[in-house]
């Protein structure tokens, strides 16, 4: 059985003063969020696939995608995706076993 998939990682946020919500009007409460979709194969992320967005509004609590965005945030939204520049770090741990005797070996094999 093979378990993969895809995921989104956060990578940074901004908070432009400028700019109202499209849903509630309010001004200076949208928070830009940048997030990274990798693809994985056992929880390892193997390759990116692109970043995405989304701006979310403290006031009414809605979210939106970057292009329902006015243009003063989708500019901003620009800017901070353009910003982040990604490196993948693949770190994994690896036990080493050593036999100090060939009484250790739970086989015949190293007597």
């Amino acid at each position: 059985m093979i378990i993969y998939g895809s995921k989104a990682l956060h990578l940074n946020s901004s908070k432009p003063a400028t700019g109202n919500c499209p849903n509630c009007d309010a001004t200076g409460s949208i928070t830009l969020n940048v997030y990274r979709r990798h693809s994985h194969v056992f929880w390892i992320p193997l390759f990116p696939m692109g970043k995405l967005g989304r701006g979310h509004c403290e006031n009414c609590n809605t979210e939106f995608k970057p292009k329902k965005l006015g243009e003063s945030h989708k500019q901003a939204y620009t800017r901070l995706k353009n910003r982040i520049k990604v490196k993948i770090k693949i770190t994994y741990r690896h036990k080493k076993y050593r036999r100090t005797k060939a009484t250790d070996c739970p086989d015949d094999l190293g007597q």
